[in-house]
């Protein structure tokens, strides 16, 4: 393929038009095609939320673990100093951890459905829960929770729980629905890996005073 036609999937993907999407694949693209040898089309797809065209994508043979760096464009690339082996080696944004975080549920649901994996292993900078918790995505942090994600995992160079993100941005029902489905709210056993900053150091260092409340209480009656 060459660098146009790779060029053209990838901005076809990131926009969500699905006729030259399938245009392009069927007249010799490759599926796998990366913009910037960074972006594949499926991350970026998947960061705009265009389901269709992630479908379009997975039924052509694209690899729903394929690592993306959140769309940036060589702009922005070049603006953070930051170099392809920096970011291929240290940034890895899965497919599933990129719609969480940008709160696309339908394209969730859609890779749960085609087994992305939930990065419960830790082999993953940010997991999709640990991304949809730090964003306040409540419907998706259930989605996850329900299919089985680690309701305390940590990201292999980010190590804070799901819990310690929602609490230091002050995102209340993610607090609830993660001490409702069994997060520690001092952090438990892997508190001592997150530097040993609890959710409610986090909270409290942030001044979200609701959710220092809503962690003391569980606090108070699970003690």
């Amino acid at each position: 393929m060459s660098r146009a036609h790779k060029d053209k999937l990838s901005v076809a993907a990131a926009s969500g038009d699905e006729a030259t999407v399938k245009l392009l694949l069927e007249s010799g693209g490759d599926a796998k095609s990366k913009d910037i040898d960074i972006n594949v089309a499926l991350s970026l797809a998947s960061a705009k939320g265009h389901v269709n065209t992630v479908n379009i994508l997975l039924d052509s043979g694209a690899d729903i673990e394929s690592r993306g760096y959140l769309g940036w464009t060589p702009l922005a690339l070049t603006s953070q100093r930051r170099t392809r082996d920096q970011v291929m080696e240290g940034e890895v944004w899965l497919p599933l951890a990129i719609a969480s975080r940008n709160g696309h549920e339908a394209v969730v649901r859609l890779l749960l459905e085609r087994k992305a994996s939930l990065g419960n292993d830790w082999t993953q900078t940010y997991p999709p829960l640990q991304a949809a918790a730090a964003n306040g995505h409540t419907p998706i942090v259930r989605l996850l929770l329900d299919k089985g994600a680690d309701v305390d995992v940590l990201g292999w160079s980010i190590w804070r729980t799901p819990l310690s993100y929602a609490a230091g941005k002050g995102h209340e029902a993610v607090v609830t629905l993660l001490l409702n489905a069994g997060a520690r709210p001092d952090g438990g056993p892997r508190r001592n890996m997150c530097r040993g900053r609890s959710p409610l150091w986090w909270a409290a260092r942030n001044g979200h005073t609701a959710v220092v409340n809503i962690l003391q209480t569980t606090m108070k009656t699970s003690g």
